[in-house]
């Protein structure tokens, strides 16, 4: 008796890459990592073109970024703090960053073979657990996507009325093994089945609801004399008879309600929209004898051969 199976979880890619330091999900620009990085000690080299034929400038300017604006010649500059002394770089001349604040430069590391790990094809380590005690033998089976078998007939016509009848599926092998010696079985037919990612945590976003702040109340004004007539009343201050949801005994008369026929037709009605279909027969086949096909090739199994 199986008891429990386990395997290794992990948050989507996009959702881990935002716990660290530097956020690299949606593949950002050096403008966007650099305004993630305010408060981080970088070293900048930067080359300024002269335009001209002198050799272009370069420097190197070092410090912690307070933040990324556009000035006023429409250029993108770098804002530094370095002591008590504050410096702008043109982000548009920078040639490299160098991280000085332990810690940012290995978060993005680790970010990195994250992303690179996601695009190799992962093997999926299970562990099944099973009650009792003692040796026994295990059998265990998964379901694998593959393309659709295909077939291929062939009537081969003979003298009188002995003609013979072969058909063969035809089927590849996509997965990252050779099929050697395995045990094939076509079946035909149209499953109704649906798919959904059991291996990938989910969350559901929970609605923020503020909080209500209670203002001041306003002071009672008292009017003199009598109160107006409602002829005298504002049409927006009258009570409006369209937006009831409610209605009274007397808005209806007898024979105004749906009967107790038509409360059954309607449920029959409902109940009739929610009945199952028949899908259709299935033909299996099962090959009588092992069957071996490499990876990434094709082979004609024959399934029928009958005069």
């Amino acid at each position: 008796m199986v008891s429990g199976v386990s395997y290794s979880s992990r948050d989507p890619i996009e959702r881990t890459l935002r716990t660290f330091a530097v956020d690299l999900s949606g593949n950002p620009g050096l403008q966007a990592l650099l305004a993630q990085m305010r408060g981080t000690e970088v070293a900048i080299a930067y080359t300024v073109d002269r335009g001209d034929e002198r050799e272009p400038e370069r420097g190197q300017a070092r410090g912690t970024i307070l933040g990324i604006e556009r000035i006023a010649s429409g250029a993108t500059v770098v804002n530094l703090l370095d002591e008590d002394e504050m410096s702008a770089v043109q982000l548009s001349t920078i040639d490299s960053v160098r991280l000085l604040t332990p810690g940012i430069a290995d978060a993005m590391r680790d970010a990195l073979e994250l992303i690179a790990s996601t695009k190799r094809e992962e093997d999926k380590t299970v562990a099944v657990a099973f009650a009792g005690t003692g040796r026994r033998r295990v059998q265990v089976g998964y379901l694998l996507e593959s393309p659709i078998w295909k077939t291929s007939y062939r009537l081969l016509v003979g003298e009188e009325e002995e003609h013979l009848l072969q058909g063969w599926g035809i089927v590849e092998n996509t997965s990252d093994e050779d099929w050697r010696d395995v045990h094939l079985t076509l079946v035909s037919g149209q499953p109704i089945s649906f798919r959904m990612d059991l291996y990938q945590p989910h969350y559901v976003q929970r609605p923020s609801i503020g909080l209500q702040v209670a203002t001041a109340p306003r002071p009672s004004t008292f009017d003199e004399g009598l109160a107006p007539e409602l002829d005298d009343i504002a049409p927006s201050a009258a009570p409006s008879t369209a937006s009831r949801s409610f209605a009274s005994r007397d808005d209806f008369d007898a024979g105004s309600g749906p009967t107790t026929e038509e409360v059954q037709r309607a449920d029959r009605s409902s109940l009739a929209g929610a009945s199952a279909q028949v899908a259709g027969e299935l033909f299996q086949y099962a090959i009588d004898h092992p069957v071996t096909v490499p990876r990434n090739q094709s082979a004609m199994v024959p399934i029928v051969s009958t005069n």
